[in-house]
């Protein structure tokens, strides 16, 4: 048999495997496994995804539904191999996968504005204040920051701009969550060689929060030790003296802030393609929209409900670079925000 017809009858043995799979009728459990959304959610993505995809007008293209499978598979794994080699539930070549994960990584940008929202009243500031002061205790909360690796291959221009203090090619991704690890803002816009706090103050939301300072509203995001001190930006204090009010702001600020370094271990431990065991094999531009996609998904996860296992998820260890700019706090805030949390522990 010639080698032309071998390939051509390999891909319609594979065709056909398409059209007779159902990865639906395998458990709910081994779905989730595999594409990290239960059923429900999946059908909730087919309809919102649907419109933002222009059909194919070719005979033999993937299903609409086999498309979003694979690219799943590949948000959860960061493998192409596993999908084309292991997965018997769908049947797809190397690159119908690659193209398809492309136009459903675009359809979910698409979606982004809708899933990814910063709460934009002052009612809704308030619900987020409410829930962080009561999970942990602390004031005038509306969101934790930080920063995070993404792992992508040298890009063709502007090479020193992607390389990271961790020694690889990278996208240095801004974060802010709520409580609930719902991420509320994101950047992922920059190179690894940024530092934290240039992604932060070229951020839409750094202005906006800024403004809502200087038109009297009292509330801050919590950031490590990479960010400038502000009024709308409370950071730690350093070298508070051990029993000291400043030493327990800094306790108090460190167990609320802990909240983003969990939103971003569940999301890569969810979506293993942002992992830097897993480095991204597209153009710097394209990765962003990888990233915002699983974003997306990532809160769409966390809205209903689907919980991963706590083996699956581990901290990242990065060692934040100190911010060496100037410092403000205009009004005082944080010395406010010292006394306020000591009084609280002792009565």
């Amino acid at each position: 048999m010639s080698r032309r017809s071998q390939h051509r009858r390999e891909r319609i043995t594979k065709r056909r495997l398409r059209d007779l799979s159902d990865p639906l009728q395998i458990s709910d459990m081994l779905f989730r496994e595999k594409y990290r959304v239960n059923k429900d959610l999946f059908m909730y993505l087919l309809e919102e995804l649907r419109v933002h995809i222009t059909p194919s007008q070719r005979s033999d293209a993937v299903p609409f539904e086999l498309k979003l499978l694979s690219s799943l598979s590949f948000l959860a794994t960061g493998s192409y191999q596993r999908i084309v080699g292991n997965e018997c539930d769908i049947s797809l070549s190397q690159s119908s996968v690659s193209r398809s994960h492309l136009t459903i990584v675009n359809a979910l940008n698409a979606i982004m504005q809708k899933q990814i929202q910063f709460p934009c009243t002052e009612h809704q500031r308030n619900d987020v204040k409410v829930s962080f002061y009561r999970k942990f205790g602390v004031p005038g909360v509306i969101g934790c920051i930080d920063g995070t690796f993404v792992a992508i291959i040298r890009p063709k221009e502007h090479e020193d701009a992607y390389f990271c203090r961790n020694g690889y090619h990278a996208i240095n991704v801004a974060i802010i969550c709520d409580c609930d690890l719902k991420i509320i803002g994101i950047n992922a816009a920059f190179g690894g060689s940024a530092h934290d706090s240039d992604v932060w103050h070229k951020m839409f939301l750094s202005g906006y929060i800024q403004r809502l300072y200087e038109q009297g509203e009292t509330g801050w995001l919590l950031g490590d030790s990479g960010y400038p001190q502000r009024p709308w930006l409370m950071t730690p204090i350093l070298h508070a003296e051990e029993g000291t009010p400043e030493a327990h702001y800094n306790d108090m600020h460190t167990r609320t802030r802990f909240t983003v370094e969990r939103c971003i271990a569940l999301l890569k431990a969810r979506w293993r393609c942002l992992t830097h065991v897993h480095t991204l094999h597209y153009a710097p531009h394209v990765c962003a929209k990888i990233v915002n996609a699983c974003a997306v998904l990532h809160n769409l996860c966390v809205a209903a409900n689907i919980e991963l296992q706590d083996h699956f998820v581990s901290l990242e260890n990065n060692d934040d670079i100190v911010y060496h700019g100037v410092n403000s706090d205009d009004r005082g805030e944080r010395a406010e925000l010292v006394l306020q949390l000591w009084q609280n522990r002792i009565e």
